[in-house]
This record gives structure tokens, sequence and C-alpha cells, in this order.
């Protein structure tokens, strides 16, 4: 499988998981079905490890797929 560019793509959402890694540190995965352009119908995942530097972008992404956070 091809691996593909870095970007923001219009997807649908499919599931979404978040947890540990191996080292116990947490991370999201976001599974999506391309939406449109030339990869549209494909599915792949976003995942990202949640620390001090990417916990905004996490969030967003999260949040942009329907997680609401927490009280």
């Amino acid at each position: 499988m091809a691996i593909m560019a870095e970007g923001i793509f219009p997807c649908i959402a499919l599931s979404a998981s978040f947890g540990e890694d191996d080292r116990g540190s947490p991370q999201v995965q976001i599974n999506v079905t391309i939406d449109d352009g030339p990869d549209k119908g494909r599915r792949c995942t976003y995942e990202d490890k949640v620390n001090a530097k990417s916990a905004l972008y996490v969030s967003r992404s999260c949040k942009s797929v329907g997680w609401k956070g927490v009280d």
C-alpha cells in the first residue's frame, strides 16, 4: 500500500479509539474513508500520540469527528 502524502483530506469518520502505545503514552486512532479527490474511497487511519506538542491538533481532529471532550 502506498503511503499518503501529509495534508488535509475531506473524509468520513468510520470509527475512533483512544488507548496507549507500547510505552504507555496516550494515543488516538481515527479510521476514515477519503471522500473526495484522487484517493476517494480509500480507507486509512490517522494515528497520533497525545503529548504537549500534538494535543491541540489531536483534539481538533477528535472534535471534527464528534468527540465532545470531558466536562
